[in-house]
C-alpha cells in the first residue's frame, strides 16, 4: 500500500509486483506495532548485499521509502473509505429523517393538542350525503361518454 504515486497519477510496475511479492511470502512486512519505515530499510540493506550493483534508482522502485509528503496508493485507498463512509453515514441519516417525517405526517393528530385559537375558531363541516339518483346521472353521463 505504500507505494508511490508518480504527478500522472501512475504506480511503477516494479514497485507493485515487489509489493504484492512481500505481501504474499510476508517479507518484512509491519505487523502491529512495528515500524514500517525501519523493515523497508532493513530489506533494502539485505538487497543491496545480494545485489551490490544496483542503482539506487532501482533499489527506490524495489522498496520504496516514502516521505509523509509522498502521495501513495494507501492515502489514496484511505481517502477513498472514509469519503465512503461519509456518504454511507449521510445516506442513512437522511433515510432516518424521511422515515421519522412518515411516521409523523401520518399519525393522527389529537384536537386536545391543538392551539385554543385554533379550536375557537374552527367550524365544523356541513356533512353531504348522496342520494341515489346522483349515482343514477354519474352513471348516465358515463354511458354518454362511452358512445
Amino acid at each position: 500500500m505504500n507505494m508511490p504515486v508518480d504527478e500522472d497519477m501512475t504506480v511503477h510496475f516494479t514497485s507493485t509486483l515487489m509489493s504484492l511479492i512481500r505481501t504474499a511470502l510476508e517479507i518484512k512486512i509491519a505487523r502491529g506495532g512495528e515500524d514500517r519505515e525501519q523493515l523497508d530499510a532493513e530489506l533494502q540493506k539485505e538487497i543491496s548485499i545480494i545485489w551490490p550493483h544496483l542503482s539506487q534508482k532501482t533499489l527506490d522502485l524495489l522498496v520504496p521509502l516514502n516521505t509523509d509528503s509522498t502521495m501513495t496508493v494507501g492515502k489514496i485507498y484511505a481517502s477513498m473509505m472514509i469519503m465512503d463512509y461519509y456518504k454511507q453515514s449521510k445516506a442513512k441519516k437522511l433515510r432516518q429523517q424521511l422515515e421519522e417525517q412518515k411516521i409523523a405526517m401520518f399519525q393522527r393528530m389529537d384536537a386536545s393538542n391543538l392551539p385554543t385559537e385554533i379550536l375557537s375558531s374552527a367550524s365544523t363541516l356541513p356533512f353531504l350525503s348522496h342520494s341515489a339518483g346522483s349515482a343514477l346521472i354519474g352513471k348516465e353521463m358515463w354511458d354518454v361518454a362511452e358512445k
